[in-house]
Parts: C-alpha cells; sequence; structure tokens
C-alpha cells in the first residue's frame, strides 16, 4: 500500500506545481491539468513547487540524434563518392595521352568548314570547367594541359561571342577538348532517349566507359584530375538536361491546362444571340 502511495503522492505534487499560483487547484482545471501532462512537462521549479527532485536520466538527446544523422550521411556520401570515382577511373586510360589520338587541327579558310553548334557548345563547357578547376589545380604542368591562350579554334565561336570583354572567358586546351569531346558523343546517346529514372547517372558512366578517353595533365597528377573533370562534365551535363526537361514539362502544361480552361466568353456570347433571335 505504500508503494502504491508514493507514486501517488509525487504526481499529486506534480499536478498542483503546474497549476501555476493555484496550488489548490479546482475539479476542472485539475482534469485539464491531468490531461495536459501527457504531453507537457511541468514548466515551475521544483524549489517552488510541492516536489521532490530527482536526477533526471536521458536517452538521447536532440544534439546527439542530429550528429549521428549526420555522420551517418557523411559515410554514406563518402561511400558513393568512392564508388563514382572507381567507376570513373574505369573510364580512364592511363598512359594515354591525347596528344596521340589526335594531331593539331587546322584552321577553316572556307565558310562550310565552320563546326557544328553541339562542337562550340562543348567547348564553351569545356572553358567552364578549366576556369572552375584553376581554383584549386595548382599544378603548372596540369594547368597547361587544359587551358589554352589559342583564340582562333575553330569551335570557340560561342565563346568569343559570349565574352563581354575581350580574354574574360577561359579556352580549354586542344587535349582537354577532344578528351570531352568523345565523352559528349557518348552521353549524347543516353540523353537522347529520353528514358528518365533514377539510374541515369551510372547508365551514362556505363556508356563512358566503352570509349577511350585519354588523360590530361602532368605524369603524376594525370589519373586524379582525368578522373575528376570526366565526373564534373558529367554532373554538369545531366545539371543542363534535368533543366530542359522540367522546362518541356512545364511547358507542356501549361498549354494542356490552357486547352482544358472552358472558353466563357464565347458560351456568353452565343447564349445572348439565342436570347435575341
Amino acid at each position: 500500500r505504500t508503494a502504491l502511495l508514493l507514486p501517488l503522492q509525487r504526481f499529486f505534487g506534480i499536478t498542483r506545481s503546474f497549476g501555476g499560483d493555484e496550488d489548490h487547484p479546482t475539479i476542472l482545471s485539475f482534469s485539464h491539468i491531468y490531461r495536459l501532462l501527457s504531453l507537457y512537462t511541468p514548466v515551475k521549479a521544483s524549489i517552488a513547487g510541492n516536489v521532490q527532485e530527482e536526477p533526471t536520466l536521458i536517452l538521447a538527446t536532440v544534439q546527439e540524434t542530429m550528429k549521428q544523422g549526420k555522420k551517418q550521411q557523411l559515410a554514406t556520401y563518402e561511400k558513393l563518392r568512392e564508388t563514382i570515382s572507381a567507376k570513373i577511373s574505369e573510364v580512364c586510360l592511363p598512359g594515354i595521352s591525347s596528344a596521340s589520338h589526335s594531331g593539331p587541327t587546322p584552321l577553316p579558310d572556307h565558310g562550310y568548314a565552320l563546326p557544328a553548334v553541339q562542337e562550340c557548345v562543348v567547348y564553351y563547357l569545356c572553358g567552364y570547367i578549366v576556369h572552375s578547376f584553376l581554383k584549386h589545380v595548382n599544378c603548372a604542368a596540369c594547368i597547361s594541359s587544359i587551358q589554352s591562350t589559342n583564340t582562333k579554334f575553330p569551335a570557340s565561336l560561342l565563346t568569343l561571342a559570349r565574352e563581354f570583354r575581350n580574354g574574360s572567358l577561359k579556352h580549354p586546351s586542344t587535349e582537354l577538348y577532344t578528351m570531352l569531346k568523345r565523352v559528349e558523343e557518348k552521353l549524347s546517346l543516353v540523353l537522347g532517349e529520353n528514358h528518365l529514372c533514377a539510374d541515369m547517372f551510372w547508365d551514362a558512366l556505363d556508356v563512358i566507359k566503352d570509349c577511350d578517353v585519354p588523360s590530361v595533365g602532368c605524369s603524376v597528377h594525370k589519373d586524379i584530375l582525368t578522373s575528376e573533370i570526366v565526373h564534373s562534365y558529367v554532373v554538369l551535363r545531366m545539371h543542363f538536361f534535368t533543366r530542359d526537361v522540367c522546362k518541356k514539362l512545364s511547358a507542356s502544361g501549361r498549354v494542356s491546362s490552357t486547352k482544358r480552361k472552358p472558353n466563357f466568353s464565347r458560351l456568353r456570347t452565343n447564349k445572348l444571340r439565342s436570347d435575341l433571335t
């Protein structure tokens, strides 16, 4: 009997302290407090309340839960990054340079030798990748292998047209342009099918694996640099592809919603004509 009275007395003391200034709550307020105790905790300190304070055992805190979730997320991200790096490293062939695949590109003398639009776009994206990699690449040999000062390349028409100041945009080297042009030829096959799925990124890597991608950079950093450049280009290309698909879907949705809307003005005109006749 004593064992049953102690929890009841403790609970009654908590209820009285939870009542605030009313140390003797009425039946109505006591019933409300009894219901609220299942959702809230007492806000009155135990010093002023009619209870005895006991050490609180906390099983888990919000901070510890967030730290644990962040650690799991970082571990998953690192594992995914390692998987992508290993898959891209299979695409890049060490020891093969772009110079052995392609010689110097002759300059066009006639208008029919102008490059295609896709080549100009690939050249422009290569310049953007050069700009992003120059921020964290410190090797002079690697920089010279991906950047060029030649502005008279046939595919540099778009880059020259978008320059707001002479020399403001970066120009890629012939080796980098040749490498990413081969990657683009394989990517266009996957993205041209328009089969949107969660594994599209992995399908793109599987297709790139079939082409011989030469390496760029010095003998020390060529494997890492080539893998990072291919990864950045694939991510950039997928970003623009998904953006274009979203624009097309939103445009088609607006057209279909416009077709579904009834033309009330025409209905009103027809009704007026019928009333007049």
